[in-house]
């Protein structure tokens, strides 16, 4: 685990590299790119060119550790660059050690599925709007995977009436449902 302590020095690359290298190749791209010893404990950052997928890597005394994460459907924002060098103090690296997302990409994708807006408002009771939480996000996820919601409510009650099995459960996600028109 990468512990962002006071002391720990974050340097992150500027430029995307090539992200088939492993320790070894991410070990001399420190020593050529950023010039700077990559057995110091600092943590190195490195990013594809697509910004959606960063590798850290450290040494923790005991051998360099690499760190591999991949975002779904978001990117990464990266800091300014000055003179050449991005630098973060600990707090920027945040307390869990990712860095800021920009989920501009997946709003966007749900912004077309409106859940509730003044509907859940104007619900006129509680058990209503209790409902209304309930049926929405799966009247949204019908929508995104193209199925008709009433149809597929329907055919999944049904199937549940007709003892489907709770180990086949997937089975009933809208995602693996049959395509109908909505």
């Amino acid at each position: 685990m990468i512990a962002a302590g006071a002391d720990l020095k974050i340097y992150v690359a500027t430029r995307p590299i090539d992200f088939r290298c492993g320790h070894d190749r991410l070990a001399a791209k420190v020593q050529e790119m950023l010039r700077l010893d990559p057995f110091s404990g600092a943590a190195f950052v490195f990013r594809s060119k697509r910004t959606d997928r960063i590798k850290i890597l450290v040494w923790d005394r005991t051998g360099l550790v690499l760190v591999h994460k991949r975002l779904e459907g978001c990117k990464f924002v990266w800091p300014t660059i000055t003179d050449g060098v991005m630098r973060m103090s600990p707090a920027m690296f945040a307390e869990d050690g990712r860095l800021e997302l920009d989920t501009n990409s997946v709003e966007n994708a749900i912004r077309p599925v409106c859940l509730t807006r003044k509907n859940a408002l104007f619900a006129g009771h509680e058990i209503g709007a209790e409902n209304w939480a309930l049926l929405a996000p799966i009247a949204a996820t019908c929508k995104l995977n193209g199925v008709n919601p009433a149809a597929y409510i329907t055919e999944t009650l049904e199937a549940i009436i007709d003892g489907h099995p709770h180990s086949r459960i997937e089975d009933l996600m809208p995602w693996r449902f049959r395509k109908t028109s909505s």
